[in-house]
């Protein structure tokens, strides 16, 4: 191969994995935008999907989940996630302004005191935003979402 050839095959492999590279960026920005514009009946159905194929043969009733955690499907699927992704929940605000209450992030929500494996905590059973914010933030997580990503479109609904 002559000196000429071999920096425009290089270039155009860069060129062929920015592209790459660039589209992924594109998919995953468009991923999570349509997750940020669900409703929570789209958030609940798209949440119970994810969570059935990944945890397909989870025992949840090792959990012992308090009866408040059944009133509705989506808290059911916000509690899942509280006990499966804690780590998830606990580097998230929540914008439903439960810091009054003590709440130093989303998995306070689900839990007294963000403590794993302590007492659940009933406010979640009963917020729409703590509900809704854990399913997007589970969603997001399964596309691959940075914390960085997360928090800036949390900002943009709730904030």
């Amino acid at each position: 191969m002559n000196r000429i050839m071999t920096p425009i095959l290089v270039l155009g492999m860069f060129s062929f994995i920015l592209a790459g590279i660039t589209g992924y960026a594109a998919q995953k920005d468009e991923e999570l935008n349509k997750i940020a514009k669900m409703n929570a009946r789209e958030l609940m159905v798209k949440t119970k999907e994810i969570m059935d194929a990944k945890y397909p043969k989870e025992n949840w009733e090792q959990y012992k989940f308090p009866k408040f955690v059944f009133v509705h499907e989506a808290v059911t699927l916000g509690y899942k996630i509280a006990v499966k992704e804690p780590q998830l929940l606990a580097s998230l605000p929540c914008y439903c302004l439960c810091d009054v209450m003590g709440h130093k992030n989303l998995f306070y929500c689900f839990l007294e005191k963000g403590v794993i494996g302590g007492s659940f905590d009933e406010h979640a059973s009963t917020c729409n935003i703590c509900i809704t914010e854990a399913m997007r933030a589970f969603l997001w997580k399964n596309i691959g979402a940075t914390e960085a990503e997360m928090l800036k479109a949390l900002k943009e609904i709730y904030g």
